[in-house]
């Protein structure tokens, strides 16, 4: 199965699975093809509903028709997430509305450790490892699923003048935060590989943190981070959703989205034009 992993700035590409699913429709149909999607991650992910954000602006693309699930719990990472029940029973039962396979997974694991996996040899493991069990969860589900790492965000520089006690684990300031971020995020990605081979099987990143990165100096008026500069506000995860989205469905998808929900529209549209030029971040998610 062809997989494109590349954001062109020209053309929409859709990832593999994605191709699958239009393949199989009736040639002349014009039935909009369904993706569902399920998050797994804590209160980066379901601060302003941001699953149901994603539903709403993907629905708005008329690109694709979204079926939308989420298992998400305050301070949770992704090991705590495989020693529930809740994740496998929805990876077991699929999407509410029909029951059929997750076409996609978005993991997102808790901020302060994905820092701290950068530095702390067993903490990085447990990530990987929890990420491998998930994908595998994920595959036995579906043979043609997508994983997505939803790479987190650098916390706001207020955060470190303000001494909070996680900062030993973060890094000395917000730079060193997202470049820990997204070293042990690519970490991640690199232990699945193997356990990729020889299926059908997808992963991504979603390079959610450095579009934050890019947001914060392209827009320094525009704030996207909830008055804790730790959680998003609704810009913030509406930015997070188009992200996401992007990693999805390509180009098209954020053009093409029209919903903004609480979020003023001029906001919307310069958070969508960040990401649209930026397409390198897309292309360059993987890479060191």
């Amino acid at each position: 199965m062809r997989t494109c992993t590349t954001f062109s700035p020209y053309r929409r590409i859709i990832p593999g699975l994605l191709f699958v699913v239009l393949a199989q429709l009736p040639a002349m149909a014009e039935e909009v093809p369904t993706v569902r999607v399920l998050f797994v991650g804590n209160s980066y992910t379901y601060f302003n509903k941001m699953p149901e954000m994603f539903d709403a602006m993907c629905a708005s693309t008329g690109v694709l028709k979204p079926l939308v699930g989420s298992v998400t719990d305050g301070g949770l990472n992704l090991a705590d997430h495989v020693r529930r029940n809740e994740l496998v029973r929805a990876l077991t039962n699929g999407a509410r509305s029909d029951g059929k396979p997750w076409d996609v997974v978005v993991l997102q694991h808790q901020s302060v450790l994905s820092a701290a996996a950068a530095v702390d040899p067993n903490v990085a493991a447990s990530w990987a490892q929890a990420a491998v069990t998930i994908t595998t969860m994920a595959k036995q589900a579906n043979p043609n699923a997508l994983v997505i790492l939803f790479q987190t965000w650098a916390r706001h520089p207020k955060v470190w003048k303000n001494g909070q006690a996680d900062i030993p684990m973060m890094g000395e300031n917000p730079e060193v935060m997202h470049q820990r971020v997204r070293g042990s995020v690519q970490a991640v990605f690199n232990a699945v590989q193997p356990h990729l081979a020889d299926t059908q099987v997808r992963m991504l990143i979603s390079p959610v943190g450095d579009f934050w990165k890019q947001a914060r100096t392209d827009l320094p008026a525009l704030e996207i981070y909830n008055e804790d500069g730790t959680h998003p506000n609704p810009a913030g995860s509406w930015l997070t959703a188009l992200t996401i989205l992007g990693t999805v469905g390509g180009r098209d998808c954020i053009e093409k989205c029209s919903w903004t929900g609480e979020v003023p529209t001029a906001d919307a549209k310069a958070l969508k034009k960040v990401l649209l030029d930026h397409p390198e971040i897309f292309k360059n998610a993987t890479e060191p």
